[in-house]
């Protein structure tokens, strides 16, 4: 048998797909793909043994261990949902081949995600809130501005306040806009935002990759997709590459300087992590939240003299 390197807390990345085995979740350019436990399973066992054939009996063996399946029942339905999910035909598949009689393969070239290290992860999660503190209209064009309907202004004022109970009002506002008006760009960075902030994360991503399909160049969008990237998916090249786009788009963004720091310093790259930082707090000087992750990326970096006067700041 192959050797497993898809391990627990990994996932691999194939095409647009993003499989994470911990927990159990198949996702598309960053959107979760509703799909089964039990196809997910078995999709997990052919990816691991990517290139090598994976038999009926090894399917039977580790996903209906001591229950009989009949062949034209269980396994080729899940079969089916997989490749409904992928997209895939199987007269001339791109991920899951069918060998006669024997089982099926896995063809697609994967890549590997492994596991952030311990105390860098601590790091990361920290930065689940660094939109909160950020104005929604910092990047929202002036003549947006100016027609803001009640809905969407209570909502940003909510989101500032940068409280638990806030983000869950103001994501009820800015549903409350998109009911109304389903293409405010407005409404739904806002609803993004909110959302990630309450880490509902799939909520996010569908919010952001809408405003998206709607302008694919639009930085604040591309910095959520990225965060979550980061955060629920922990894929960091995804990340790195979106949030790379938005701060090329506007590099004004506060906040995008402030993630793609965090990003810098997983990369190993602590320079580059500390200028970031003094990006956002020049960019945002009165956030607290920018000072004390200063301190946290000044003590990573080694600059612990800097790190402690941070954090005293």
């Amino acid at each position: 048998m192959p050797i497993d390197r898809f391990k627990p807390h990994s996932a691999i990345r194939f095409g647009a797909f993003r499989l994470v085995r911990s927990p159990l979740a198949l996702y598309r350019n960053g959107i979760r793909i509703d799909l089964p436990s039990q196809p997910l399973r078995l999709l997990v066992l052919l990816a691991r043994r990517s290139g090598h054939i994976v038999t009926h009996d090894d399917i039977v063996s580790e996903l209906w261990a001591g229950r009989t399946v009949s062949y034209s029942g269980s396994l080729h339905v899940a079969i089916r949902q997989i490749r409904s999910a992928l997209g895939d035909d199987a007269s001339n598949p791109d991920f899951i081949e069918t060998v006669p009689r024997e089982g099926y393969r896995f063809i697609a070239t994967i890549h590997l995600r492994k596991r952030w290290p311990l105390a860098l992860a601590g790091l990361a999660t920290a930065a689940a809130s660094l939109a909160a503190i950020l104005a929604v209209a910092s990047e929202t064009p002036p003549t947006e501005l100016d027609s803001g309907s009640e809905n969407v202004r209570l909502a940003e004022y909510l989101l500032s306040q940068s409280e638990p109970d806030g983000y869950a009002r103001s994501l009820a506002y800015f549903d409350a806009e998109l009911a109304e008006t389903p293409d405010s760009s407005r409404a739904l960075i806002g609803a993004a935002r909110a959302s990630l902030l309450l880490q509902a994360y799939d909520q996010a991503s569908e919010r952001a990759q809408t405003l998206l399909d709607l302008n694919p160049q639009h930085a604040g969008a591309l910095e959520v997709r990225g965060h979550v990237a980061m955060m629920r998916d922990r894929d960091l090249i995804m990340a790195f590459d979106d949030i790379s786009r938005a701060l090329d788009l506007n590099p004004e963004l506060a906040f995008a300087h402030h993630s793609i720091a965090v990003l810098m310093l997983l990369r190993r790259q602590p320079e580059r992590a500390v200028w970031h930082m003094n990006e956002a707090r020049r960019l945002d000087p009165a956030s607290t939240l920018v000072q004390a992750d200063m301190g946290w990326i000044a003590y990573y970096a080694g600059e612990f003299d800097a790190a402690a006067r941070h954090c005293e700041a």
